[in-house]
């Protein structure tokens, strides 16, 4: 080394190659890898003569084939579809079947009831009380009140399409009556089971409680 002269330097061995920045700040990598920032991305260089202003080489980003399988699919209908379609899983016990119960058909009961009140079965009718009304009403009494309601009402003739009503009370299904003197309705309420907890002769436009 010679004072106030020329400094004399020892040649640099070579480094790795200097990173690139494009100018938008993403940094590039080869197609060797993905980066670092980003992961699950991979940038490539595109061949040819895609070169950006100052002389940096476009990327072209790509995104992993794992990814894009990954998405759904959203038709114009709405509806979302899969790729591949949802397996049970082996080995899984499927329960059976469980048969529940029908419910009774209190429109059909109300009917049936009526039939045997016209045509004089009232033991019939008395036996499907439930306990309550049971220990109440006998089919003597059930007799006596039609007998009653025939005379104040006239004779029965015929009837009309029964309708189920809403109650807090159970089910109550009302029957329109065609009597010859004036008409009337036959009410009947009934619990699940199917027994009659309540039966009523009655006139036209009496309120549900």
């Amino acid at each position: 080394m010679v004072e106030n002269g020329p400094v004399a330097r020892a040649p640099r061995a070579p480094g790795p190659p200097v990173e690139m920045r494009p100018p938008w700040g993403r940094p590039t990598v080869n197609a060797s890898g993905p980066l670092e920032r980003g992961k699950g991305k991979s940038m490539f260089s595109l061949p040819g003569k895609n070169m950006a202003r100052g002389g940096m080489r476009l990327l072209l980003m790509v995104a992993p084939a794992a990814l894009l399988a990954s998405q759904a699919v959203l038709p114009i209908g709405g509806f979302v579809t899969s790729a591949t379609p949802a397996r049970a899983a082996e080995g899984l016990a499927v329960p059976a079947a469980v048969t529940l119960p029908a419910r009774p058909d209190y429109e059909r009961l109300a009917v049936a009831t009526l039939d045997e009140v016209t045509r004089g079965d009232f033991a019939a009718v008395s036996a499907r009380f439930d306990e309550a009304l049971r220990g109440q009403a006998s089919a003597e009494f059930l007799a006596k009140s039609w007998n009653d309601y025939e005379k104040a009402f006239g004779p029965f003739e015929s009837h009309g399409d029964p309708k189920q009503v809403a109650s807090g009370n159970g089910n109550v299904v009302d029957v329109p009556l065609h009597m010859a003197k004036r008409p009337g309705d036959f009410r009947v309420t009934f619990n699940t089971h199917g027994q009659i907890v309540g039966l009523f002769f009655l006139r036209t436009g009496v309120p549900v409680p």
